[in-house]
């Protein structure tokens, strides 16, 4: 929601997701941020963060529980 609202300011993908992972702090959530960091820098150590649509998918597969049934 606060991305739509300040579109004018996010309006790449790149700062939407560096938005976001500045957000990360703290335990797993800091450890998969470090992780997609590390993973997203090219032979140049430039990050290549990708498209903001699959940033979404992977940090919601990531945090979503494995067995959602048994969880509850």
């Amino acid at each position: 929601m606060y991305l739509k609202l300040n579109k004018e300011i996010y309006n790449s993908d790149e700062k939407q997701i560096i938005f976001v992972l500045s957000l990360l702090k703290g335990g797993t959530a800091a450890a998969w941020k470090e992780a997609f960091y590390q993973d997203s820098i090219n032979k140049d150590r430039d990050p290549d963060y990708g498209k903001a649509k699959d940033f979404i998918v992977k940090f919601r597969t990531a945090f979503l529980p494995t067995d959602a049934p048994g969880e509850a």
